[in-house]
């Protein structure tokens, strides 16, 4: 029971992956889409308040930044509702269009963020692995996927997608084995724009300050970073806050009716046919 629990944690995580990826690193929007989905929302139009869906989702998401996330999601064609006055409202989420979301190429970087196969990766119980080559859409093995591994960083780095998606282009280089010299741009270049310099500049240096990433100034234009193992390995080991959803880690049920498409094939793979998983 244990494994068929980690195959459908896993699906999940690849799953929301594919999705924040497309939503341009939007986590309120993913979350919201998770969510819905965990109510089993691609069958009906269900009843569900804000309210719930927020307490569904604990901290990760403020009520708040749920309900303009549900919005954007109607503008977006990805979930239908129904007001009812006085009462809750009733949220559909469009499965073709679901499709065609995740039938969208991914935009292209030398590094995307839980897509990208990592080398010298994260093993579950934290450690880092010099010889572990990390899987994506493949069967659980001894080391986590990159999907799973963004997850793990999003819920305990506060779901900040820029500052996950850095540290994720850091690790591609390697930063966990030695220091790696990477200049803001051509962070921002590999991650194919993802998080703009400027923003780069900023993530840098709240990594810094939580002490996840040391950096050394060789000269002017030689800026050099490590991430501290240490560090990731504590972060790793930190508990998750409690939620009776957890966007990506959950298993998510409704991925047994949707993840393919009529006439398509038999994985969840089929949900990115054509996109370029780096």
């Amino acid at each position: 029971m244990s494994d068929l629990n980690t195959l459908r944690q896993s699906e999940s995580a690849d799953f929301f992956i594919e999705v924040l990826e497309r939503l341009n690193g939007d986590y309120p929007g993913a979350a919201a889409l998770f969510a819905l989905l965990s109510e089993q929302a691609d069958i009906a139009f269900i009843p569900v308040s804000v309210r719930k869906l927020s307490e569904l989702l604990g901290v990760s998401v403020p009520f708040r930044t749920l309900f303009r996330s549900l919005l954007s999601l109607e503008e977006l064609g990805l979930i239908e509702s129904k007001c009812h006055p006085n009462t809750k409202t009733d949220y559909h989420v469009n499965v073709e269009a679901l499709y065609a979301l995740l039938a969208k190429p991914v935009a292209p970087g030398d590094v995307i963020p839980g897509i990208t196969l990592l080398q010298n990766g994260v093993a579950q119980n934290g450690t880092i692995n010099s010889d572990c080559s990390v899987c994506h859409f493949e069967p659980p093995t001894n080391s986590t996927s990159s999907a799973k591994f963004m997850v793990e960083l999003l819920n305990r780095l506060g779901q900040d997608y820029l500052l996950c998606a850095v540290l994720f282009a850091l690790l591609a280089r390697q930063a966990n084995v030695d220091f790696v010299k990477a200049s803001r741009r051509e962070l921002s270049v590999s991650l194919g724009a993802r998080v703009s310099p400027a923003h780069v500049d900023r993530v840098l240096a709240t990594l810094e300050s939580i002490d996840l990433v040391e950096r050394q100034v060789v000269s002017k234009m030689d800026v050099r970073y490590r991430v501290d193992r240490t560090a990731l390995r504590t972060l790793l080991a930190r508990p998750i806050a409690p939620a009776k959803v957890i966007p990506g880690l959950t298993p998510l049920p409704a991925l047994q009716r949707i993840s393919v498409a009529p006439a398509q094939g038999n994985s969840l793979e089929t949900f990115a046919e054509g996109s370029d998983h780096g």
